[in-house]
């Protein structure tokens, strides 16, 4: 009887160690090897919502939601800005430019103003000229970031947070980067 009491237990302590350290971030056996698939984190910084331009045609590569306005498709390509595409000929659209906001992933347009985001700022630009978007507001912190501490997978290795360089807004994978973490 006592044998098995003791055998229940000590599972039980193995068990729940196993537990709390899958949840617990782990600095990297060799921080100086160099590993595939490291989750990056990517910084909002100060600021970067002012930061808006108009460019000329770029390809689609991490495409997000389309809008429609007028003759236009707006297509976002997220955390990057928006394609500008001229569907005046259904048939044949036209890429005509790209519209450069950083950290955008939403969309919406009234009375000739884009609203989007610009990671946690909620931004208004005025694009009664496409080509020629002017910013008219700004609300900071209009957005809630979630918590960024981790990527979104455990068991993968990371390069740590580094509060010192500003909020974390997403994760990127990249090969051939030092990794010190692990989660």
């Amino acid at each position: 009887m006592y044998k098995r009491y003791k055998m229940k237990q000590i599972l039980f302590i193995g068990f729940a160690i196993i537990l709390l350290n899958s949840c617990e971030t782990q600095n990297s056996n060799n921080p100086d090897q160099l590993r595939s698939n490291v989750w990056v984190p990517i910084y909002e910084q100060p600021n970067q919502a002012l930061d808006i331009s108009y460019t000329t045609p770029d390809t689609a590569v991490n495409a997000g939601r389309i809008y429609v306005y007028g003759n236009y498709v707006l297509q976002n390509e997220l955390y990057k800005g928006f394609h500008i595409i001229d569907h005046t000929v259904p048939n044949n659209p036209l890429k005509i430019g790209f519209l450069k906001v950083n950290n955008a992933t939403e969309i919406a347009i009234k009375n000739n103003v884009l609203y989007t985001n610009s990671g946690s700022d909620m931004i208004a630009i005025n694009i009664n000229n496409i080509t020629q978007p002017v910013l008219i507001g700004k609300i900071p912190n209009a957005f809630p970031l979630e918590n960024q501490e981790y990527p979104p997978l455990s068991g993968v290795y990371f390069q740590c947070v580094d509060n010192s360089k500003g909020k974390v807004v997403r994760w990127e994978t990249r090969s051939n980067q030092k990794a010190l973490c692990y989660r």
